[in-house]
């Protein structure tokens, strides 16, 4: 709904209230009464600068005599009326009962018994839940008209503190947030939107923030601290390593891993996602929600990115059009691998996962499988077979650094979305890969883009280390592995060549 459509409704309704009940009243009060709310919906109607609201993505079923009483009590209040106590009735208030026939019934309903005598001073109009986006907050609207100066006071009441504020106090906090918008759209976005045409759009990904708690960083503290009350192995694991998982995941480190992943993965909702959702739903524009991620995927015009930018569900707007590629050049023998493998570690029991734009080649002798694979749409491809190979090949030449794990090939496409998709596979139940190598890269600019804040996220939410290349380019560090998160690995050849 736009701001001037918003508007009209809200008047419409209200001066259909007011009408209705004008009527009900004798003479000249009830016409003084509906002129004097023409004169005030006019006044507000012209007003400048009014929040952009929407109805349909606050709460169902809100108590509206709750809201009119808050209202009601805090003009009374305001005025110097005396508020009936919680014990008074409306025969035995200080502003004694009303005259029968003085109030109308419908109005009446709309308070609680022990206000009811208020209105003989007040008309309160039927409430409204208006969210205001920029702010991610729901308000419920009340109107209240004070008959002797035919004065018309419109409340907004938070619906989550109860707060009151005046439209002005919304209109002023909604500006206030206006000005740190742009700082949400991301520097190849903002120069994206500029040399787009009024209708074109933009495929774009939005990350939101999350409520208090529901941050995977505080999902994973739940659990760490859930698992150290319930299994001794995993306050020993904790006591040993620093958190309660395993090395490996046989007896009961199998159990506390399967119960950690379960934990961080119910119950995972995000209302600033459900509300986005919703409304692009309503507009009927597409979306591919990203859950348990707090982002989803949408193509829009620019007008629809800077309004989501004002919204205060927002944490960032990026630009989704940046591919992968891949980003292994050149592989040489490590000597280094020698004392290591002699001391017993050698990769058995462990799954490496290879994430790459292309499936490994199972036609290869020398690597131990996973029994299943993510199929990529190119299939299998040279380049994914040698990051396995480099990775965990047994070949008794040119071992790769691993030679005893096995490799769980997940193949994606060049899309961004596609690759955090494809990192969420391999490392979820069932297959539960603990450390995953992406040979691939997007150097466009050097700043964080989607799949950073993907990887950065299922490393947390699944405990798993992600190794991926620097890129090829020694100017800057590529993405992914400019991630917090993400172990970016880089090296130079003896033609100082990055590799």
């Amino acid at each position: 709904m736009n701001q001037f459509a918003a508007r009209i409704s809200i008047a419409v309704g209200s001066l259909r209230r007011l009408w209705d009940a004008g009527f009900q009243w004798k003479g000249r009060i009830g016409l003084i009464l509906v002129l004097g709310a023409l004169g005030a919906v006019a006044i507000w109607l012209r007003a400048s600068g009014a929040p952009v609201v929407s109805t349909n993505e606050c709460p169902r079923d809100l108590p509206e005599v709750d809201y009119a009483d808050l209202a009601l009590s805090w003009v009374a209040q305001r005025d110097g009326i005396a508020i009936p106590p919680e014990s008074a009735s409306p025969l035995n208030s200080p502003l004694g009962a009303p005259e029968p026939g003085s109030i109308d019934p419908a109005v009446a309903e709309l308070v609680s018994s022990r206000l009811r005598p208020l209105l003989g001073t007040y008309l309160v109009t039927r409430s409204r839940c208006l969210y205001i986006s920029e702010l991610g907050t729901c308000y419920v609207s009340v109107n209240i008209l004070k008959h002797r100066d035919r004065i018309t006071n419109e409340l907004l009441i938070n619906v989550n503190s109860r707060v009151i504020l005046s439209v002005a106090d919304v209109v002023r906090l909604r500006d206030e947030r206006r000005v740190v918008a742009p700082a949400r759209i991301d520097d190849s976005l903002r120069a994206r939107l500029a040399i787009m045409g009024e209708h074109d759009r933009v495929r774009v990904a939005i990350w939101f923030k999350t409520e208090a708690g529901m941050d995977v960083g505080s999902r994973q503290e739940r659990a760490f601290a859930y698992l150290v009350r319930t299994y001794p192995k995993a306050a020993e694991n904790q006591r040993l390593y620093g958190k309660p998982l395993g090395l490996d995941e046989k007896g009961d480190n199998l159990i506390i891993r399967q119960e950690y992943e379960r934990m961080m993965n119910t119950d995972v909702s995000h209302t600033a996602v459900v509300r986005a959702t919703s409304r692009l739903t309503a507009a009927g524009i597409g979306y591919r929600d990203l859950s348990p991620m707090p982002a989803i995927l949408a193509s829009l015009t620019k007008s629809e990115v800077n309004e989501f930018a004002r919204s205060a569900d927002v944490a960032e707007i990026l630009l989704n059009e940046n591919e992968t590629e891949p980003a292994l050049l050149d592989a040489a023998e490590s000597h280094a691998l020698g004392p290591v493998w002699r001391s017993g570690i050698t990769g058995n029991g462990q799954v490496i996962a290879i994430l790459e734009n292309g499936n490994v080649q199972q036609s290869n002798n020398y690597l131990n499988f996973e029994p299943v694979r993510l199929l990529a749409p190119n299939y299998e491809q040279e380049h994914a077979t040698e990051v396995a190979a480099a990775a965990a090949s047994f070949y008794g030449l040119a071992p790769g650094s691993g030679r005893a794990a096995s490799i769980l090939s997940a193949g994606v496409s060049t899309e961004q979305a596609d690759a955090i998709s494809g990192l969420a596979w391999a490392t979820s139940a069932p297959n539960s890969a603990k450390i995953v190598n992406f040979s691939m890269a997007i150097c466009v600019s050097g700043t964080m883009q989607l799949i950073d804040r993907g990887f950065d996220f299922w490393a947390r939410q699944n405990n798993v280390l992600i190794t991926a290349s620097a890129g090829n380019d020694a100017s800057y560090v590529c993405s992914p592995a400019i991630a917090y998160n993400v172990f970016g690995i880089g090296g130079f050849n003896n033609q100082n060549t990055g590799a």
